[in-house]
């Protein structure tokens, strides 16, 4: 190693840091005083924050350097709990994001500790310019794209929403196709009781369907419904009949019809885990109208892929690889609906998730 020049010693840094979180980096720069300067450029590269103090003590250190001297590519951000959170380190967060945003390519900010400071942070993360960023996670109560962001994110490819129960309006007021512009993956997960979404997505995966295969949509969860197997074929659960007439699941005409990006090419939707229904000595659940309406989003949800699937041609491999899951090309757009989770997302979690991403492992 002594008789290679320091080029090729920074070539090798460059071409570890690739596929590391942080962790081999810092090991290089153990290594002696030589080695730690040639992994400077390096040393920002991968960024992972999770707690106020790594996120205060790096918006200090950085704050006088120039953003192409830091060239930040992935930043992992877990936001701490409220309680325990500085006033002002949203503040100081922001500046540390604008100042990282002009060489980010992705960009995980978990806020499921905090999801009363989420909205906000959100909000204003979608104000700031990345002119580079591919990937994008928001996990916690995020808001939508609104006009104010247009071209905000010009080259984001991926972006992955988790928190909000129901995002109704997501596909019909908000700028999905004025902030992404090349938008091509849209996963959104943690759906519960979302019949509203369900049917806003419903009636956006329409648009790209061939106009004789419209009947497929016609009614996302159709009123009344013909047999409780059709919607959940595989599932072995019941739903009421009475579903139909506790909701309203026609589809009137609307001012802002619900529509998907031109550019997007794959959409996949995760629900939250299933409601448990209070039991009948009065333990602690949730009530029969909350535990209907998540059965109604399941049945829309499913019932756009069931037909599909039951022709043969549309079944899929889930992201881990390990069943089957229902999935429909839609004339060029892909519909991925995934297992229901088992459990809440811890931020650990999306911790490990992010690495694997890093690492090259992990799947969108």
């Amino acid at each position: 190693m002594e008789s290679l020049p320091a080029e090729i010693h920074a070539y090798i840094a460059y071409f570890t840091c690739l596929t590391d979180y942080g962790p081999t980096m810092r090991s290089f720069g153990l290594v002696s005083t030589y080695f730690a300067e040639v992994c400077g450029a390096f040393r920002y590269r991968t960024i992972a924050l999770h707690s106020e103090r790594s996120i205060l003590s790096l918006a200090e250190s950085v704050q006088s350097r120039p953003s192409h001297t830091l060239n930040v590519r992935n930043m992992f951000i877990a936001y701490p709990e409220l309680a325990t959170a500085n006033p002002n380190l949203q503040n100081k967060l922001l500046q540390l994001i604008t100042q990282c945003a002009p060489t980010l390519h992705s960009l995980t900010v978990d806020c499921t500790l905090s999801l009363s400071t989420s909205t906000t942070l959100f909000s204003r993360i979608f104000r700031l310019h990345f002119p580079t960023l591919l990937e994008l996670k928001l996990a916690g109560f995020y808001p939508f794209p609104n006009s104010v962001t247009s071209s905000q994110l010009p080259h984001l490819r991926r972006l992955h929403l988790h928190g909000n129960r129901n995002p109704h309006g997501l596909l019909q007021v908000g700028n999905l196709a004025g902030s992404c512009p090349n938008l091509t993956q849209l996963h959104i997960s943690g759906l519960s009781m979302a019949l509203a979404f369900a049917m806003e997505l419903a009636e956006a995966l329409d648009t790209h369907v061939h106009p004789a295969d419209a009947a497929i949509f016609d009614s996302p969860c159709p009123s009344p419904p013909p047999s409780p197997s059709q919607y959940c074929p595989d599932s072995g659960s019941t739903i009421p009949t009475s579903i139909a007439d506790m909701f309203s699941l026609s589809s009137p005409t609307v001012k802002f019809p619900a529509k998907l990006p031109h550019s997007v090419k794959h959409v996949v939707v995760q629900p939250a885990p299933e409601l448990e229904a209070s039991g009948s000595e009065g333990t602690r659940g949730n009530s029969r109208t909350a535990v209907l309406k998540d059965q109604a989003m399941m049945a829309s949800l499913t019932r756009i892929v069931t037909r599909e699937r039951a022709q043969g041609d549309g079944v899929g491999i889930d992201h881990a690889g390990a069943e089957l899951v229902p999935d429909r090309d839609i004339k060029g757009l892909r519909y991925t609906l995934l297992p229901r989770a088992t459990r809440a997302v811890s931020s650990g979690e999306i911790y490990k998730e992010w690495k694997r991403r890093i690492s090259g492992e992990g799947h969108w």
